[in-house]
């Protein structure tokens, strides 16, 4: 898989409200399947710029 988040794609907008599932995966043995840790939705954020510490 040669697919990545680019900070230029979430600036864009284009993970607006997406649903998000990270998946634990044993890729010496991809047929074990995969196992779910978090599922959730992207929401709408400010830009990094206006974020302070």
């Amino acid at each position: 898989m040669d697919q990545f988040f680019v900070n230029s794609d979430f600036k864009a907008g284009k993970f607006l409200h997406a649903e998000v599932t990270i998946r634990k995966i044993n890729f010496a043995d991809p047929t074990d399947g995969a196992l779910v840790m978090r599922k959730g939705w992207f929401g709408t954020t400010p830009p990094l710029e206006t974020l302070t510490a």
